[in-house]
Formats: C-alpha cells, structure tokens, sequence
C-alpha cells in the first residue's frame, strides 16, 4: 500500500462495489474515487446528488458539506480518523 497508485486503485474499486451491491436497505455514497475527483457515485439512480459535488479533497470538510446539503432524515458517518 506505499505505492499511491495501488491505494487509489484499492479505493476505487471498493467505491465501485459498494455502488454495484449495498448492503440491503442501504444507499451508499462515495465521492473522489473516480478520473474525476468532484464525482459523487449513488447506489440508487434516483438519488440527486449533484449537488454533492465539490473539490474539496479534505474529507472532514467534504463529509460537512454533505450532511448539510442532504434531504436524508438520518445520516451515519464512518471514519477511522
């Protein structure tokens, strides 16, 4: 995992398979792992997340922005960090 190329391969592909198959009763929504990094990904298509879209690279101050612009009645945010 040293090799920043293999680190955004990993996250990419992670990203990609939790859009194609989310845990049941669950929509996902990754951000930053694509060729373009302002690109929001959504398990369900009907989802609008364009407004999610930005160029901040700092997750802390991306997640924000998330939570803020959302419609969800509940939101659960994940970090190791």
């Amino acid at each position: 995992m040293a090799h920043e190329g293999n680190k955004e391969e990993l996250a990419r592909f992670l990203s990609t398979q939790l859009i194609l198959q989310p845990p049941p009763d669950k929509v996902i929504v990754a951000a930053g792992e694509w060729s373009n990094p302002e690109t929001v990904e959504s398990s369900d298509p009907r989802l609008d997340v364009e407004n999610l879209e930005g160029c901040h690279e700092e997750a802390d101050t991306r997640t924000i922005i998330h939570c803020v612009k959302t419609t969800a009645t509940s939101i659960v945010v994940s970090a190791r960090d």
